[in-house]
């Protein structure tokens, strides 16, 4: 009876690292692409202003209403990019541990 309990704990255990594994590998893929995506959001708002900003174009109500929808978009882009940036996070507990050791 205990080696048919070990073996399906055996088996349990290996299945639950590859599944943490598999998880791990999309996770990963989710935060390159909120970063690749947050980047072309602020390419994409760089250049809208520098259009806005040429004579031709300054003071248009369109633009204006675009560029504000812009920073909007950059502003929802910001918080899933700190929600999926791992290196941030990273930064922020070790800058923590250090406080707290400096408290000490």
């Amino acid at each position: 009876m205990l080696y048919i309990i070990l073996g399906a704990s055996i088996i349990l255990n290996i299945f639950l690292v590859w599944y943490i594994r598999e998880l791990l590998i999309r996770f990963s893929y989710i935060e390159k692409n909120s970063v690749f995506f947050h980047r072309t959001m602020l390419d994409f708002q760089e250049h809208l202003e520098t259009v806005y900003n040429l004579p031709m174009y300054y003071g248009e109500d369109t633009l204006k209403s675009l560029m504000n929808h812009a920073m909007e978009v950059k502003e929802i882009t910001e918080d899933f990019k700190q929600m999926f940036d791992l290196s941030e996070q990273e930064n922020i507990e070790t800058e923590d541990l250090e406080q707290d050791n400096d408290q000490r």
